[in-house]
């Protein structure tokens, strides 16, 4: 009758006993930050078919997502963060009530065009609040069916992948989105004017990316931004007076690019950036000649 099995934040090693999995009535299983090995057994999904809550991260787990996730038709929150596992992941178009998926820091993807072909199985995960992808090895392009997923969706990670291609229209859909995250890839071409409709996004990185041409002037709209990274890229042509805008802007990176060094004239009375720019030239990482403008 075992329901609620958590054992995180200890300093266990070896491998999870296979008679664990016959606790077939497990709803939250959770062994997070310790040392434990092995992989995670390929019957998950039929072993425990109440799961809702399946946390691993901070181990080391290697081998794949089990296939049978599929059956885990209850599963809220999926965290595998912080592992050694590798493979594709799996179909999950039948996790109707996902809500968190966090695989970062693992070794997933073959490497290959198509390795985010599972994002098109969420489209119908109504609840999905969190989907973090980063660094791992997918690769190809990002889909445009991206733009479909459930409007409840606060943050999107896929940074320190190997993604190439322009980044897809329709992100402005994500209407609640608070963190968008594509740094660390190889995506071309300009920055969508449509990330202007983000209206309550605080956080906005793409840095290190190829990124061409300028900042549209709808990123202006981005009045909650606290964090822009805009640097290691190909932008070019001058700030946007819309930037003015900006009210609780904290960090911004705009180095190792093209940009005029130009910026609008009420950008630092509008920005809370401008508090910070008296411990020059510590920040002169951030934006040079903002830094030497306040000076």
């Amino acid at each position: 009758m075992l329901t609620f099995l958590s054992w995180e934040q200890n300093k266990l090693s070896g491998t999870i006993p296979p008679s664990i999995y016959n606790l077939s009535a497990i709803v939250q299983f959770s062994v997070a930050q310790n040392q434990i090995q092995g992989s995670i057994p390929s019957h998950l999904g039929t072993a425990f078919p109440n799961l809702k809550v399946f946390h691993i991260w901070k181990n080391e787990f290697t081998g794949a997502i089990p296939l049978s996730i599929y059956n885990a038709t209850s599963l809220v929150s999926f965290i595998v963060v912080n592992n050694n596992l590798t493979g594709q992941v799996p179909n999950l178009q039948n996790l109707h009530t996902l809500t968190y998926f966090g695989v970062t820091s693992n070794h997933l993807g073959s490497g290959k065009q198509g390795d985010l072909s599972f994002v098109s199985e969420l489209r119908n995960v109504t609840q999905l609040r969190s989907l973090n992808l980063g660094n791992n090895n997918f690769r190809g392009t990002l889909p445009t069916s991206i733009s479909n997923l459930s409007t409840s969706l606060k943050l999107l990670s896929i940074k320190g992948n190997q993604l190439h291609g322009s980044i897809p229209t329709g992100l402005g859909n994500l209407v609640n989105l608070q963190s968008l995250t594509l740094a660390g890839n190889s995506f071309t071409g300009s920055i969508p004017a449509d990330i202007g409709k983000l209206s309550t996004l605080g956080e906005l990185y793409l840095w290190n990316n190829q990124l061409s041409g300028s900042i549209p002037s709808s990123l202006g709209n981005l009045t909650m931004l606290i964090s822009l990274y805009l640097n290691a890229n190909n932008l070019s042509g001058s700030l946007p007076s819309s930037l003015g805008r900006f009210r609780w802007l904290l960090s911004l990176y705009l180095s190792q690019n093209d940009f005029m060094v130009q910026y609008p004239s009420n950008f630092l009375v509008a920005s809370s950036l401008y508090q910070f720019l008296s411990t020059c030239p510590e920040t002169t990482l951030l934006v040079p000649f903002l830094c030497r403008s306040a000076s």
